[in-house]
């Protein structure tokens, strides 16, 4: 994928000590930093196609959060996960000797990215969020649907079942009409 978008990437693992977490970063170009941060069930590399045409100029940093791309599992504790966010997003951050960054995430990472800026705005200069889930918000309440994936047993059972497809030709060819069949490679 990095070939295909003209990306030469500089691979480091960041061990965050509070939570006990290994983090995958890979890094591209130089200047004023900005942190990419992938959403659920997807690699940062997923933001490959942005960084073709962004990084020149900056130091892009794409993060793999625990338990995405290749950054080794994580097993949440559970509530309150918005004091974990920040904790991960800073021991990157701190890591990698960036003081404050400007954020692009999705999904998920754009919840972990939102906590940053309510918890530590010091550490980031802006942010750009796709899809971010709102219940990041003081007082809002999420959904149902969502609430299933935090309960204890119920939460663990509807996880396993958001897997990518195994083995892993048939998730390449269930995924590579929507996304192409060499970034269906590049995520499977």
């Amino acid at each position: 994928m990095c070939d295909h978008y003209g990306l030469e990437p500089r691979e480091r693992w960041v061990d965050v000590a509070d939570p006990a977490v290994r983090v995958r970063v890979q890094e591209f170009g130089d200047g004023p930093p900005v942190v990419y941060v992938n959403g659920i069930a997807t690699p940062g590399m997923g933001f490959a196609p942005l960084l073709g045409r962004l990084h020149p100029g900056f130091r892009s940093v794409v993060v793999d959060l625990p338990g995405h791309g290749l950054s080794p599992p994580y097993r949440w504790p559970g509530p309150p996960v918005r004091g974990q966010a920040v904790a991960v997003l800073k021991g990157v951050l701190d890591g990698l000797a960036i003081e404050k960054a400007a954020f692009v995430a999705n999904s998920l990472g754009g919840m972990f990215v939102l906590a940053l800026a309510l918890d530590a705005p010091e550490r980031l200069t802006r942010a750009v969020l796709v899809g971010d889930p709102g219940v990041a918000l003081p007082g809002a309440r999420g959904n149902r649907s969502m609430g299933v994936l935090d309960a204890p047993l119920v939460g663990r059972v509807a996880q396993w079942g958001l897997r990518l497809p195994s083995p892993r030709f048939f998730a390449e060819a269930v995924m590579a009409d929507a996304i192409g069949r060499g970034a269906a490679r590049a995520l499977s």
